[in-house]
C-alpha cells in the first residue's frame, strides 16, 4: 500500500523545482542592470502611451508626417534644388493637397 505522504512530498518537490527554475530564470535574464532598465523604460513608455494616447496622437502623427516629408525634401535636394526651396515646395504642396 502506498503512503499518501509520498505523493504530497513529490508534489512539494515539484513546487520547489518550479520555484527554483523561476528564480534561476529571473537571475539569468534580469541580473543585467541594462536589461532591467530597458524593461522599466519600455513599460513606462507603454503606460504613458496608453494613458496619454489621445493627447499624444497629434504629436505622433506630426512626427510621422515630418519624417515622410523629409524624404521628399532630401530627394529634391539630391536633384539639385536648394534646401530652402525644396522645403517651401514640399510645405506648400502638402498644405494645398491636404
Amino acid at each position: 500500500m502506498m503512503c499518501m505522504c509520498t505523493g504530497f512530498a513529490k508534489q512539494g518537490m515539484r513546487t520547489h523545482d518550479a520555484a527554483h527554475d523561476f528564480k534561476s530564470w529571473v537571475e539569468r535574464y534580469f541580473s543585467d542592470e541594462e536589461a532591467l532598465i530597458l524593461l522599466v523604460v519600455l513599460v513606462a513608455g507603454f503606460a504613458a502611451i496608453i494613458w496619454f494616447g489621445r493627447m499624444l496622437a497629434p504629436f505622433f502623427t506630426a512626427l510621422v508626417i515630418a519624417f515622410l516629408l523629409q524624404g521628399v525634401v532630401s530627394a529634391l535636394t539630391r536633384r539639385g534644388l536648394p534646401h530652402l526651396l525644396a522645403v517651401i515646395m514640399v510645405f506648400w504642396h502638402s498644405s494645398v493637397c491636404c
